[in-house]
């Protein structure tokens, strides 16, 4: 399997094994999401380079980490970069990363297609610095990603203080960031843990189905579950489905008209009828969940009953 030429498993990986990650809009006020951000990577335990970035605070040091004006000056390589600054300033910074040679983006921010004309013409800037450049944009309008077994966790501070003592089976594609965190919260209770978790947001160039289809190759993934929103290739989406033998647990944004409006202003998504989704799952061998809680508890119990690796 491919993307633009490239197996999925080699695209994807400097956003689920980077070398290097710098937070840009990273803040030395506690208050400050890019502070929590950047002190959740650090916390979790990610043994790679972290380098903060914000103009404002160059040559400074934020939790004992030198800061640098822009991307573009820091020294070394980077894989990847979390960006949580301002909309308006996403585009300019992107195109820096560009220059850098940044392999992978995380787009933050919301403020984009989800909330009109002037934010779907960023979204498709965007778009096209990432299609131009080769590099992978997860979001905009996310919170980025989590991979237990190399103590990756770009998904904020409250999310840090969730580290296990040893990575599951199951790996989350989400287009909520809210259900992202309370799935790990339920996880921490139930003392059961992902492996991978992927917040994809608005989708401007990375998608859910991309996602989908590294999860399948991943052999450290054993149970895919999902959050969704809106699918934007469906037929691909169902090819992928069929043509794999781990489960599959979906929970399907938008079985109701108050839930359609609620996906569809959350990221821009358009649900889709309930009854071409029940004929999706039917075709292709989906698990439906008719809440969270269903979609956590029927993940876990597969899980439970996979065999052991190797």
């Amino acid at each position: 399997m491919t993307m633009e030429g490239r197996s999925v498993i080699e695209k994807l990986r400097p956003l689920f094994y980077p070398k290097s990650i710098a937070v840009i809009g990273a803040s030395d006020n506690p208050m400050k999401l890019g502070y929590l951000h950047l002190r959740g990577i650090i916390e979790f335990g990610y043994e790679g380079a972290v380098y903060p970035v914000n103009p404002r605070l160059a040559g400074k040091e934020i939790l004992g980490l030198k800061c640098y004006a822009k991307v573009s000056d820091i020294p070394d390589d980077i894989d990847l970069v979390y960006i949580a600054v301002n909309a308006r300033n996403v585009v300019d910074v992107l195109k820096d990363c560009v220059k850098k040679g940044v392999k992978a983006a995380i787009i933050f921010a919301g403020g984009f297609a989800e909330i009109g004309d002037e934010g779907r013409m960023m979204e498709e800037e965007i778009r096209a610095i990432a299609r131009k450049s080769g590099m992978v944009v997860l979001g905009p309008n996310c919170l980025g990603v989590a991979n237990l077994y190399v103590n990756l966790n770009t998904l904020g501070l409250g999310a840090s203080l969730l580290k296990p003592p040893e990575p599951g089976r199951i790996s989350l594609i989400s287009h909520s960031g809210t259900l992202t965190v309370s799935f790990l919260t339920l996880s921490t209770v139930r003392k059961f843990y992902p492996s991978k978790i992927a917040s994809t947001g608005n989708e401007a160039t990375t998608t859910l189905t991309d996602i989908l289809e590294y999860f399948i190759e991943d052999p450290d993934t054993g149970v895919i579950a999902m959050y969704i929103e809106s699918i934007r290739n469906g037929r691909r989406f169902i090819e992928l489905c069929k043509s794999t033998t781990k489960p599959l647990v979906a929970l399907k944004a938008g079985r109701s008209e108050s839930g359609k409006s609620a996906a569809k202003s959350h990221t821009a998504a358009l649900a889709g009828s309930i009854e071409v989704w029940n004929a999706v799952c039917k075709q292709a061998g989906i698990i439906q969940a008719e809440s969270f809680e269903e979609l956590y508890e029927l993940s876990m119990t597969l899980a439970c009953s996979l065999r052991p690796k190797g």
